[in-house]
């Protein structure tokens, strides 16, 4: 190897690592599961034309199961020229949002089933292979393509329909539409509706309008919820990726499950495991990957449902560890994304008093222990520390200012931290005579001064971590300039010294 050669060897392996240093974070946090099939809006095939979209209706149905959904679309198209123009129209067949990263590792589904109709009469389509909407992605995707004419000053109707499949991590899915391949016409698309129907009735509750899951945005603003139809409209649109729909919704399974628990509770309310399943089911329905809830779970009235039913379940069942573990697991969970610092507190002593409770009934307790042994859990540091395998409660020393209300305050949300999953809880059929259980959300507690015990280790303990991590970064990249800069002074010394 030449001395030329030898530079620029050098040179390229001290970018590559730079490269690496800078963007490895960046694709880690970006993991996600690859999208299922979304449709989308035809595609002009000319590259000028005098053809508008004049309205666009799209109704996306839904399965009971949620896995899949039914797609019809209605595009009314007018040429503004005064020349008759004929083309090919294209229609997507597989699109993603993001990068296009997934294809060269799990490629996504087609829509199925596609049917076309041009003023009412159904027409035959080619599949070609063609370039992706985005120019990020690399890897060409297919298209179907059919032939209208447009005469002039007339209307010519469009219709489709297909299937297509949703995605994401249960207990919450996505469904996609993708409007950006529409700006390909001429002019604005003067008048839109987009209408998903649900398999059940939409609220706040079931459909996310205002939280970041990590692996996904929230559902495109403007969406309106009424019955069991979600609802976006537009006027002179000219769609771009922003304009995409996306709906983040929960699964039909999870909304069913607690569906079936709420009956059972409120046909029988003096059964103490009816409340404690309904708990669980909510507390399913609120966590995402199995760990964390969505960050505006407590301003939710499911969340406050869940927590209801929890204290039902503990007053009914006062000797059942179970319920009174997956009560204060419920309170750890609703504390982390809480807006209020004091109500933060009150929560985590209410679920200390939970827990050491389902110990007391059973010094064993495998999810009790399991849960306070787990090192991810962040939320309770200071809270709780083990002393040669004893648990002691820290937080218990100081009694609370209780909080009558959940009014949320504009402060910052605190940092979402990694939790474990739930466990499932046996099936217990026996009635147990109890008190009957008041309407109270909390239990009342002492007003003292403010109760703050270790309010900042959560946040120090992640600070450092975060400085020793950069810290690392740096002191590599400080060793690779160094090396590369030696590599490179030997090569140019060699090169000059030599005859």
């Amino acid at each position: 190897m030449n001395g030329r050669s030898s530079i620029r060897l050098g040179l390229g392996i001290l970018v590559g690592l730079l490269w690496l240093a800078v963007r490895a974070p960046g694709v880690w946090a970006n993991a996600a599961p690859p999208e299922a099939a979304a449709g989308a809006s035809p595609k002009s095939g000319a590259e000028s034309t005098r053809v508008q979209m004049v309205r666009e209706r799209v109704v996306l149905t839904l399965d009971p199961d949620g896995q899949q959904a039914t797609v019809e679309g209605l595009y009314i198209m007018r040429n503004t020229g005064a020349q008759a123009e004929t083309m090919e129209v294209l229609y997507p067949l597989m699109l993603l949002f993001s990068e296009c990263l997934e294809y060269r590792f799990t490629p996504p589904k087609r829509i199925a089933q596609l049917q076309i109709w041009v003023d009412e009469q159904p027409v035959s389509f080619d599949i070609r292979q063609g370039a992706p909407v985005r120019e990020t992605c690399t890897e060409p995707i297919p298209w179907a393509a059919f032939r209208v004419t447009f005469p002039p000053g007339e209307e010519v109707r469009l219709r489709v329909r297909y299937r297509q499949e949703t995605w994401g991590y249960p207990p919450y899915l996505i469904l996609t539409y993708i409007l950006e391949t529409g700006a390909g016409w001429y002019g604005p698309i003067q008048e839109g509706e987009i209408l998903v129907q649900m398999p059940y009735p939409v609220s706040e509750d079931t459909v996310v309008l205002h939280a970041d899951l990590g692996y996904a945005q929230s559902t495109t603003p403007g969406a309106q919820l009424e019955g069991s139809t979600v609802r976006w409209t537009f006027h002179n649109l000219e769609p771009t990726p922003e304009d995409n729909i996306f709906l983040l919704f929960m699964s039909p399974a999870a909304w069913q499950d607690i569906e079936q628990w709420r009956s059972r509770a409120h046909r029988n309310p003096k059964r103490g495991d009816n409340w404690g399943f309904l708990g669980l089911a909510i507390k399913r329905a609120l966590l995402l990957y199995g760990m964390y809830f969505r960050e505006d779970a407590a301003d939710l009235a499911l969340s406050h449902e869940g927590l209801e039913a929890y204290r039902q379940a503990v007053t009914l069942k006062p000797s059942d560890p179970d319920w009174h573990f997956g009560y204060g697991q419920f309170l750890v969970y609703l504390a982390d994304v809480v807006h209020d610092p004091a109500q933060r507190a009150d929560y985590l002593y209410t679920a200390l008093q939970e827990f050491q409770e389902a110990l007391r009934l059973d010094p064993e307790h495998e999810k009790t222990l399991a849960f306070l042994n787990d090192q991810d859990n962040r939320t309770l540091y200071g809270w709780v520390k083990e002393f040669d395998g004893t648990f002691r409660f820290l937080g218990l020393t100081v009694t609370p200012t209780f909080l009558p209300t959940l009014t949320p305050t504009p402060t910052p949300r605190p940092r979402r931290t990694r939790l474990p999953s739930p466990t499932p809880y046996p099936v217990i059929l026996t009635d147990t005579p109890s008190p009957t259980a008041s309407s109270t959300l909390l239990p009342t507690f002492t007003a003292s001064p403010s109760f703050s015990p270790s309010p900042t280790a959560s946040s120090s303990h992640t600070t450092a971590l975060g400085w020793g991590v950069w810290m690392l970064l740096g002191c590599g990249l400080v060793l690779v300039l160094v090396v590369g800069g030696i590599v490179l002074f030997l090569q140019y010394r060699k090169r000059t010294s030599s005859p």
